[in-house]
């Protein structure tokens, strides 16, 4: 605990270094200088380090890190081809192999990727990014990216290409992130309804109640259709695993937070409507996990949607006037997730990500 907590703290640290930065040569000549780009890089890197240090030269720290990650690298040393569906994936075990470095460079290049792009998202698209780096944190989104590699180095560059305006970018830039893991190819068809079908126009409170409403109403038929077209992909054996069940705690935080949502939900911020719209999608999720048991399964298409939290839960904040309100509100959420992670990671030991200890002296 000591480890994370003290990567945590350094990161806010180097972070809030980053950000007084950029304020300080906002729209300065200075900022156009190629001595700015040079500064601002070192200083982003210096926000990441910290969590990119521990991320990378961790050992047996993740569920999968020995019995999928380390595994797969060595069947790729044997020749064998394990990544057949994430060809980047399979790509980066097989340069690394080719030039005779260890496992450890897997790691420290798949934390790289995901915590760079994170940041960046984060720094570019927050109004707060200091406290969406705490959601980061204490959601335990950077517990699951130790364990699931593949599906968080895809959600880091997916979430980039959902940001963008232009659509051939955005299908390119996505289409990019499916190459690291398949389940990315879902941001394609949230792009085209969230960007540009079902947000073309301000849409109302009211109507978002109702159609909240109707959404849940209707989700048993949306689990049926879910349970259809995952039949048909690479992830079926996930119907057939003996992992049932659900988690009843990451259903209650998203429903709360989905309230939260719709009690700030504001018609003339078309930001706010889309994110609210993805964390609608994260609560019918939430509610077809319990029709369609599969905890396991489940957990990973709620990634899909919840991780665009880290934005909406800032934006939730800005929306209170009051500025007591805001640290009171700001602190529900962190109290929340704070709780869900401490007992589900910490307590109960979900994602193995405790103790940690570093590779040195491992290999």
């Amino acid at each position: 605990m000591i480890v994370y907590i003290t990567a945590f703290i350094v990161t806010l640290l180097f972070s809030t270094g980053f950000i007084k930065f950029r304020e300080s040569y906002k729209n300065s000549k200075f900022s156009r200088t190629i001595d700015y780009k040079i500064y601002s890089a070192f200083l982003f890197l210096m926000a990441v380090f910290p969590l990119w240090f521990i991320t990378a030269f961790r050992y047996d720290v993740g569920t999968d890190y020995l019995y999928t990650y380390v595994k797969y690298f060595e069947h790729t040393s044997y020749g064998w081809k394990p990544y057949r569906h994430e060809p980047l994936f399979q790509l980066l075990n097989t340069v690394l192999v080719s030039l005779n470095l260890s496992y450890v460079w897997l790691f420290a290049i798949s934390g790289m990727l995901i915590l760079g792009f994170l940041f960046y998202y984060i720094f570019k698209f927050s109004p707060k990014p200091l406290y969406s780096i705490v959601i980061f944190f204490c959601s335990s989104f950077f517990f699951n990216s130790l364990n699931n590699v593949r599906q968080y180095i895809a959600i880091a560059i997916a979430i980039i290409g959902f940001s963008q305006k232009n659509t051939i970018k955005a299908f390119i830039i996505i289409l990019i992130a499916t190459l690291f893991h398949l389940t990315a190819i879902v941001y394609i068809p949230l792009y085209i309804i969230v960007m540009n079908l079902m947000f073309a126009k301000p849409v109302k409170k009211s109507k978002m109640i109702k159609l909240s409403i109707l959404s849940i109403v209707l989700a048993p038929a949306l689990c049926f259709i879910l349970k259809k077209i995952i039949v048909l992909t690479p992830y079926a054996y996930f119907l057939d695993s003996q992992n049932g069940g659900y988690s009843l705690l990451i259903i209650i935080v998203n429903i709360i937070i989905f309230i939260f949502t719709l009690f700030y939900y504001d018609s003339k911020d078309k930001i706010y409507q889309k994110f609210a719209f993805l964390q609608l999608l994260t609560a019918l999720c939430c509610v077809c996990s319990v029709f369609l048991q599969n905890e396991e399964m489940w957990m990973r298409i709620i990634r899909i949607t919840s991780t665009f939290q880290i934005i909406l839960l800032p934006k939730i904040i800005l929306k209170e006037k009051n500025h007591l309100s805001r640290y009171a509100v700001g602190l529900i959420f962190i109290a929340i997730y704070s709780v869900y992670t401490l007992y589900t990671v910490y307590y109960q030991g979900g994602l193995a990500v405790f103790p940690y200890q570093f590779v040195f002296g491992k290999l």
